[in-house]
Protein backbone atom coordinates (compact mmCIF):
# COMPACT_ATOMS: atom_id res chain seq x y z
CA UNK A 1 0.00 0.00 0.00
CA UNK A 2 1.05 3.26 -0.68
CA UNK A 3 1.51 6.05 2.10
CA UNK A 4 -0.69 8.82 1.63
CA UNK A 5 0.66 12.87 2.79
CA UNK A 6 -1.76 15.12 3.29
CA UNK A 7 -2.17 17.75 0.53
CA UNK A 8 -0.23 21.37 0.67
CA UNK A 9 -4.10 22.77 -0.58
CA UNK A 10 -5.88 20.27 2.49
CA UNK A 11 -3.46 22.09 4.93
CA UNK A 12 -4.11 25.47 3.27
CA UNK A 13 -8.05 25.25 3.53
CA UNK A 14 -7.60 24.34 7.18
CA UNK A 15 -5.31 26.77 7.99
CA UNK A 16 -7.89 29.37 6.26
CA UNK A 17 -10.78 28.12 8.26
CA UNK A 18 -8.72 28.91 11.74
CA UNK A 19 -7.44 31.69 10.68
CA UNK A 20 -11.04 33.11 9.68
CA UNK A 21 -12.66 32.30 13.24
CA UNK A 22 -10.05 34.04 15.22
CA UNK A 23 -7.70 31.01 15.95
CA UNK A 24 -4.01 31.61 16.63
CA UNK A 25 -2.58 28.67 14.60
CA UNK A 26 0.71 28.12 12.94
CA UNK A 27 1.67 24.26 11.24
CA UNK A 28 4.01 22.39 13.02
CA UNK A 29 5.61 24.81 15.16
CA UNK A 30 4.51 28.23 17.08
CA UNK A 31 6.69 30.74 15.19
CA UNK A 32 4.88 34.15 15.47
CA UNK A 33 4.71 36.17 18.93
CA UNK A 34 2.88 34.44 21.29
CA UNK A 35 -0.41 35.21 21.87
CA UNK A 36 -2.59 32.79 24.11
CA UNK A 37 -4.33 30.60 23.47
CA UNK A 38 -2.86 29.05 20.51
CA UNK A 39 -2.85 25.92 18.56
CA UNK A 40 -0.34 24.08 16.74
CA UNK A 41 -1.29 21.44 13.92
CA UNK A 42 0.31 18.35 12.64
CA UNK A 43 -0.66 15.31 11.20
CA UNK A 44 -0.52 11.55 10.99
CA UNK A 45 -0.07 9.66 7.84
CA UNK A 46 -2.11 6.92 6.72
CA UNK A 47 -2.28 4.06 3.99
CA UNK A 48 -4.56 4.60 0.83
CA UNK A 49 -7.47 2.48 1.83
CA UNK A 50 -9.74 3.41 -1.12
CA UNK A 51 -9.22 2.70 -5.08
CA UNK A 52 -11.57 5.79 -5.82
CA UNK A 53 -8.48 8.22 -4.56
CA UNK A 54 -9.73 8.74 -1.11
CA UNK A 55 -7.31 9.48 1.81
CA UNK A 56 -7.59 9.58 5.69
CA UNK A 57 -5.43 11.30 7.84
CA UNK A 58 -5.49 12.52 11.27
CA UNK A 59 -4.89 16.49 11.70
CA UNK A 60 -4.07 17.47 14.84
CA UNK A 61 -4.17 20.37 16.86
CA UNK A 62 -2.20 21.09 20.04
CA UNK A 63 -3.47 24.13 21.81
CA UNK A 64 -1.55 26.26 24.91
CA UNK A 65 -2.47 29.18 27.42
CA UNK A 66 -1.31 30.61 30.25
CA UNK A 67 -4.57 31.66 31.01
CA UNK A 68 -7.92 29.56 32.37
CA UNK A 69 -8.48 26.14 30.79
CA UNK A 70 -11.59 27.83 30.10
CA UNK A 71 -10.17 29.98 27.37
CA UNK A 72 -9.06 26.41 25.67
CA UNK A 73 -12.52 25.19 26.09
CA UNK A 74 -14.12 28.41 24.48
CA UNK A 75 -11.50 27.99 21.56
CA UNK A 76 -12.12 24.37 20.77
CA UNK A 77 -15.93 25.34 20.67
CA UNK A 78 -15.00 27.39 17.95
CA UNK A 79 -13.20 24.83 15.98
CA UNK A 80 -15.71 22.49 16.44
CA UNK A 81 -18.27 25.08 14.57
CA UNK A 82 -15.79 25.36 12.05
CA UNK A 83 -15.25 21.81 11.72
CA UNK A 84 -18.53 19.73 12.38
CA UNK A 85 -18.81 16.30 13.13
CA UNK A 86 -20.68 16.34 9.99
CA UNK A 87 -17.41 17.68 8.30
CA UNK A 88 -17.01 20.88 5.87
CA UNK A 89 -16.52 20.13 2.99
CA UNK A 90 -14.76 21.57 -0.35
CA UNK A 91 -14.06 21.24 -4.38
CA UNK A 92 -10.76 22.72 -4.98
CA UNK A 93 -10.35 22.84 -8.89
CA UNK A 94 -13.07 19.46 -10.32
CA UNK A 95 -10.26 17.35 -9.93
CA UNK A 96 -10.08 17.38 -5.51
CA UNK A 97 -11.74 18.42 -2.84
CA UNK A 98 -11.48 17.67 1.04
CA UNK A 99 -13.92 16.90 4.15
CA UNK A 100 -12.93 18.02 6.88
CA UNK A 101 -14.41 16.76 10.68
CA UNK A 102 -14.76 17.20 14.41
CA UNK A 103 -13.04 13.92 16.26
CA UNK A 104 -12.53 14.92 19.76
CA UNK A 105 -10.20 16.28 22.50
CA UNK A 106 -8.76 16.08 25.61
CA UNK A 107 -6.74 17.43 28.09
CA UNK A 108 -2.89 17.18 28.23
CA UNK A 109 -0.54 17.51 31.05
CA UNK A 110 2.38 19.81 30.69
CA UNK A 111 4.29 18.89 34.06
CA UNK A 112 3.86 23.34 34.28
CA UNK A 113 1.45 24.22 36.57
CA UNK A 114 1.26 27.44 34.74
CA UNK A 115 0.64 26.48 31.10
CA UNK A 116 -2.44 24.82 30.63
CA UNK A 117 -2.47 22.11 26.75
CA UNK A 118 -5.26 20.41 24.95
CA UNK A 119 -5.30 18.24 22.02
CA UNK A 120 -7.86 18.68 19.61
CA UNK A 121 -8.29 15.93 16.59
CA UNK A 122 -9.61 16.27 13.58
CA UNK A 123 -10.33 13.52 10.72
CA UNK A 124 -9.21 15.10 6.89
CA UNK A 125 -10.89 12.95 4.03
CA UNK A 126 -8.89 14.02 0.49
CA UNK A 127 -10.08 13.20 -3.05
CA UNK A 128 -8.36 13.30 -6.16
CA UNK A 129 -9.14 12.25 -9.39
CA UNK A 130 -5.82 11.12 -12.13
Amino acid sequence: MKVIKMTARGLGFISDILSKEGINYCFEQWNKEIKYPYFVGEYIETQMQNEDGQTESNFILTGFTTGSRLSLEKAKEKIRSCFPDIGVTHIFDGTSGIAVMYKDSFGVPTGNDKLKSMQINLKVLEWSVN
